[in-house]
Parts: C-alpha cells; sequence; structure tokens
C-alpha cells in the first residue's frame, strides 16, 4: 500500500491487523492511519485496550458439566405434524398422529418431491 490508507481501508483490514496476521506493510499502513485519523485511531486504542483487558480476565470454568444437559437436549425427539401421500400423480396432504422421529435418524427421513 504505497498511497495513504483511506478509513474504509483501514476498517477492511483491522481485524486481520489486530489478530497479528496482517503483513509488514499493511500493518505500517493502519499504524500510520490510526496516527493521522483521529477517529480510526481512538478506534485502535479502544480495541488494543479491549483486547489487553479481555486477556486479563480469570478463567472461567463451569460449576458443574453442562453436557448431560446439552446431549439431553440433541438427543430430544422430533414430532411429526404431517403426512403427505402420492396418489394417481397428485399429492394429497392428510392429518396424522404425531410420529416420534429421533434425531439424526436419516433412516426414517425422507426428502419429498412434488
Amino acid at each position: 500500500m504505497t498511497n495513504p490508507m483511506t478509513c474504509d481501508q483501514f476498517a477492511d483490514h483491522l481485524a486481520e491487523y489486530l489478530e497479528g496476521d496482517a503483513d509488514a506493510t499493511t500493518r505500517v499502513a493502519i499504524e500510520a492511519h490510526a496516527l493521522s485519523c483521529a477517529e480510526c485511531g481512538v478506534l485502535l486504542a479502544d480495541l488494543r485496550k479491549l483486547q489487553v483487558d479481555a486477556t486479563n480476565l480469570p478463567e472461567l470454568a463451569p460449576k458443574r458439566d453442562l453436557w448431560a444437559g446439552i446431549a439431553a437436549r440433541i438427543e430430544t425427539p422430533v414430532v411429526s405434524t404431517r403426512t403427505v401421500e402420492r396418489r394417481n400423480g397428485g399429492t394429497v396432504e392428510r392429518k396424522s398422529q404425531p410420529e416420534r422421529i429421533a434425531c439424526g435418524s436419516a433412516s426414517r427421513l425422507q426428502a419429498w418431491s412434488p
């Protein structure tokens, strides 16, 4: 980037800069723009402070194992509320009793196309 960076270019490259993924030319251009643009300079300073503050937060661990509750929700059955039949080239929709279908059970789920 030989020309001075614009605010839009600054915004486009800001995430990669903060993650440390920007190349040397982009890093220099971002830093130069932040020094010359009050608005972008304040934004960059705020984001750097946020990064430092987040890094200094204590590591938290759940008070209990949460996996059992998550697994139970994943395994909750899905209830089918209608069935579709094909008759003589057309389709007929009829109400039916709810049928329990286990999540992830591809053998019981079928794609339907008109």
